[in-house]
């Protein structure tokens, strides 16, 4: 008595088998796929694009204070807190940025006395980068909103160009952040250049 021959897709891959193989791939690339969903949230619900300019900061923040404490796995406690802290000021109904701002000093000020700008780079480039784009995500509060919305693409798109460096360094943030904030940086960018 012979077997019946297995069912087959076609190509001698069962279809489970495949299904398995997409869902092996989706979670190497998790924080691609976080970064996809955070941003179809963001942009579900954009305005003049002006509301993600507290991206660009937070972003920088990140990487200013993994400079800092000179540990990449900083990086995802360190979004967790801001993002806590964001979240907290929305519910309050309140205005986060004296408080971010003030952040990002104390993060700048404590990177200058600890030394840390002296360091190779790319971790060495923390300092004047965090104050760049600090001052484009604050800029972007101020300006006209047509004209905040561009600046704020401009400084995501930026942004993703200094995540994939990072993310190809292996420096300064873990890979799963850098790959996670420059999809985001630039789902975000783009989206708002598009929607605008």
């Amino acid at each position: 008595m012979t077997r019946p021959a297995p069912v087959s897709a076609g190509n001698g891959t069962h279809p489970l088998s495949r299904l398995g193989q997409v869902g092996r791939a989706l979670a190497a690339r998790w924080p691609t796929c976080f970064a996809l969903a955070f941003a179809a949230v963001n942009l579900a619900d954009l305005k003049d694009g002006r509301e993600l300019a507290v991206v660009v900061l937070l972003s920088a923040m990140v990487y200013q204070a993994c400079a800092l404490a000179g540990r990449r796995g900083v990086a995802w406690p360190a979004l967790g807190v801001l993002v806590a802290v964001l979240f907290g000021f929305r519910v309050l109904d309140g205005d986060p940025w004296p408080v971010l701002v003030g952040t990002a000093l104390v993060l700048v000020v404590g990177s200058l006395l600890a030394g840390r700008f002296r360091g190779a780079p790319p971790a060495g480039w923390q300092v004047p980068a965090m104050l760049a784009f600090g001052a484009l995500a604050v800029t972007a509060e101020y300006v006209v909103p047509g004209a905040a919305g561009y600046l704020v693409a401009g400084a995501l798109i930026a942004h993703a160009v200094w995540d994939w460096h990072h993310w190809r360094a292996n420096a300064v943030v873990s890979r799963s952040l850098a790959e996670w904030c420059g999809v985001l940086d630039l789902t975000l960018g783009v989206g708002i250049l598009i929607l605008l």
